[in-house]
């Protein structure tokens, strides 16, 4: 009776260990990457640099980083206004939002009196859009009632759309 029963249970053995792997189950970490789409980020910013366009009324007490804001002709251009990214087809792939607006000047110049020439003051919104699946070279940004703005794949991590 042993030489049966061994057999058998060698037999039950060898089949109950070819049935844990499976064909359809990945086996090492690399083909479970694979399986992801790539992906990357659109890092930018939204510049109003027209004068009428960026509320300066306390201009004397603002300093470049202050925060500031848009007047009712750039309402669309605030904080927390939506940001899509769009691929070649024109088809969303990506939402995002506007952050905070920043008082900035920009082409400072100083010169012998700590005077500045060609000043341009702006207030600037910066923005983010993750997980744009890869697959295109040209995007585009779309923004309130802006024309969308194409950009490349190349230029998504330094976006700058000037307004004004």
């Amino acid at each position: 009776m042993p030489r049966p029963f061994i057999a058998l249970a060698a037999l039950v053995a060898v089949g109950t260990l070819t049935g844990c792997a499976s064909d359809n189950e990945p086996t090492n970490a690399s083909e479970t990457q694979a399986a992801e789409p790539e992906t990357f980020t659109v890092v930018g910013a939204i510049k109003v640099v027209d004068r009428d366009g960026i509320d300066l009324n306390f201009m004397d007490d603002l300093n470049v980083g202050d925060e500031c804001t848009t007047n009712p002709g750039y309402g669309d251009i605030a904080a927390g206004a939506q940001v899509t990214v769009l691929d070649s087809k024109g088809e969303a792939v990506g939402v995002g939002s506007i952050g905070d607006g920043e008082l900035t000047v920009d082409g400072f110049e100083m010169l012998g009196g700590g005077s500045a020439n060609g000043v341009t003051e702006g207030c600037k919104f910066p923005f983010k859009v993750e997980d744009i699946p890869e697959g295109g070279n040209i995007y585009s940004i779309s923004v309130g009632m802006r024309p969308d703005y194409q950009f490349t794949r190349d230029e998504a991590l330094s976006l700058t759309l000037v307004l004004g």
